[in-house]
């Protein structure tokens, strides 16, 4: 088991294995990865081109990691794993565990599947409450919505409504402690030659923020001439 501290970011535990480890057993790890956030059920697509519609099993997995169901196949190289992690008392700080899955495939092989554990903490959210934006000062610009993590939990969030003129690229993150994420809003060119006045709308956010699971912000652009 390999325990990485809270203070890296997510990008950094996937690349901190060693190439040994990666490589080992001549086993190919995917690039799908299994974050289990404790008691919540997670349906997660594993992508492998070369399994096909290939049958598939699991041959073993990390002890705190509860299968709860899984597709008899891949099919066009996609297959689906339904799990949970209850709450374990051994991972007592907070961050993340990492380890491994291994599946066997019908005819083509065994591979392994990286699996993580996050203990989130305590996380608090803040956003931009209200952004407003005169477009024609900010064209060839990017505008943004900026996203916090303002306490020492796991942040993971994610962009549930936005209005149909806005076009965002991703749409759910991981913070760790005292991160901030700023997300790029691109208005849909199709609006500037429809509206010549002011857009408005909600930008709606769900995390694992106890005390705010939901947050809203405001967002107005004006596209009129000056």
């Amino acid at each position: 088991m390999k325990k990485i501290c809270l203070y890296l970011f997510v990008s950094f535990v996937l690349l901190s294995c060693s190439d040994d480890f990666l490589k080992e057993n001549d086993i190919e790890i995917l690039e799908t990865s299994i974050v289990v956030v404790p008691n919540m059920f997670q349906t997660i697509p594993i992508y492998w081109e070369k399994a096909k519609n290939a049958k598939f099993s699991i041959v073993s997995s990390p002890k705190w990691l509860n299968v709860v169901s899984v597709s008899e196949n891949f099919e066009n190289g996609i297959a689906y794993i339904t799990c949970n992690a209850p709450l374990n008392e051994d991972f007592d700080k907070t961050g993340f565990y990492y380890d491994l899955m291994k599946l066997n495939v019908a005819g083509v092989g065994e591979c392994r599947v990286e699996v993580m554990y996050v203990e989130v903490g305590n996380p608090s959210i803040q956003v931009d409450e209200n952004i407003t934006v005169h477009y024609n000062s900010h064209y060839g610009s990017s505008i943004y919505l900026t996203v916090s993590n303002i306490s020492d939990g796991i942040l993971i969030w994610k962009i549930a409504e936005y209005p149909a003129w806005i076009t965002i690229e991703n749409e759910d993150y991981i913070l760790s402690r005292y991160q901030t994420r700023d997300v790029v809003l691109s208005i849909n060119s199709q609006f500037f030659s429809s509206t010549t006045g002011i857009l408005t709308g909600d930008i709606v956010i769900i995390s694992n923020d106890k005390e705010k699971p939901s947050v809203t912000a405001k967002v107005s652009v004006d596209l009129r001439l000056f």
